[in-house]
């Protein structure tokens, strides 16, 4: 008599098979989600160091005058940096070496688009707007020719997309922080180095560039938020970016800094918008760098 495998038997064996089946497709599926989730951190991460690493590089070259105009632009939702620079921007559109300059306005913005522009118009020296005031003596309540400022004789460059590439296409939202150096009252005694909205220490009885140029800041603070290009994706077609740029606030709070603010928003769920989608809306990270301006 051939003995075989009972029913049971064979019941058993294909009820531990299935077991067997379901725990790899899970673990299959674990590491699919895991993979999927390093790989939008990693392209964020790399978006956010090619920004941070243009930027070292502008900041480093920057002309740190007091008689030249450095516009920050601090308004409502992004915010907007022009200066001029040593680094190396092209005159025109054809970007052949040629057109090489030895100074540039260079400039940070988001567009309508809700990407990350580079302002680099080549200039020359003489093409550089050296601050002029119709009075005599200076004073910082003095006003200077609209011709001289950067706003003044650059208008068309940071109200238009003229001389600018766009950088990142996912960073869609920026808000900039200065960092100001210490200071010493009459009586010797000093207040330390704190965070502000403008480039100038009221403290030092300064309120605005006027003769002091960037003297009084530390460092420039720069924040980015960025949704990942597969995140990017899953976006209704002709997502508003506004909402989420309102909903990671302006940096009014001072005693903190914006990439703390905006985490703890995502953090506990206060980032949710009309028509961006929860999955989306967890995929955005924050990134932030100090960047050091030598000074006097």
């Amino acid at each position: 008599m051939r003995k075989g495998f009972t029913l049971i038997e064979l019941l058993v064996a294909m009820a531990l098979l299935a077991l067997v089946m379901l725990a790899v497709t899970q673990m299959m599926n674990s590491t699919r989600i895991v993979t999927a989730t390093s790989g939008k951190r990693m392209a964020a991460e790399a978006e956010a160091r090619t920004v941070f690493d243009r930027m070292s590089g502008d900041f480093a070259r920057m002309v740190k005058r007091t008689d030249v105009d450095y516009s920050a632009l601090k308004q409502s939702g992004n915010d907007a940096f022009y200066f001029f620079s040593e680094s190396p921007a092209y005159a025109s559109a054809n970007g052949t070496a040629s057109n090489q300059n030895p100074v540039s306005l260079v400039g940070y913005r988001i567009n309508a688009a809700s990407q990350l522009e580079r302002l680099g118009k080549g200039l020359t020296w003489n093409e550089v707007q050296f601050l002029a005031f119709p009075d005599s003596p200076v004073t910082n309540s003095s006003v200077p020719v609209s011709g001289s400022t950067i706003a003044g004789a650059f208008g068309a460059e940071i109200s238009q997309a003229t001389n600018a590439a766009i950088l990142a296409d996912n960073v869609f939202r920026m808000e900039i922080t200065f960092l100001l150096k210490p200071f010493k009252n009459s009586d010797g005694t000093y207040l330390p180095a704190t965070y502000s909205n403008d480039p100038w220490d009221a403290r030092a009885g300064h309120s605005c560039l006027i003769g002091i140029g960037l003297s009084d800041v530390q460092a420039i603070v720069v924040t980015l938020a960025i949704l990942d290009p597969s995140s990017r994706k899953i976006l209704p077609p002709g997502t508003d970016f506004s909402k989420a740029v309102e909903a990671l606030q302006d940096n009014t709070n001072l005693s903190k800094l914006p990439s703390q603010v905006w985490q703890e928003t995502i953090n506990n769920n206060a980032f949710a918008i009309d028509g961006f989608p929860a999955s989306a809306a967890r995929q955005v990270r924050v990134f932030q760098r100090a960047f050091p301006i030598n000074t006097q």
